[in-house]
């Protein structure tokens, strides 16, 4: 994704030294690891497939950019939304 973004929008992921301003100040956040977190589930349980289909906004996980950033966004929300785990 640093690649990608480096490339088209002159943006980094990742600190470091090369030209262009970074999206995040440090490392972004991983959804998966957020996941874990909020719901209280093993890193190795939070994949698109555990999550109920409404979580991920009745989108399939199709490895197209735009569905999974559609599900992607609608899980992101679902889990900010939700109450953290005990």
């Amino acid at each position: 994704m640093d690649f990608y973004l480096r490339k088209f929008a002159n943006i980094r992921f990742f600190k470091g030294s090369a030209i262009g301003e970074r999206l995040f100040y440090t490392g972004g956040m991983c959804l998966q690891s957020f996941a874990a977190g909020k719901l209280g589930w093993s890193l190795w349980d939070c994949r698109t497939d555990q999550f109920p289909s409404e979580w991920m906004g009745h989108v399939p996980h199709t490895h197209c950019a735009i569905d999974d950033a559609r599900g992607s966004a609608h899980l992101l929300m679902t889990l900010l939304n939700m109450p953290t785990a005990n």
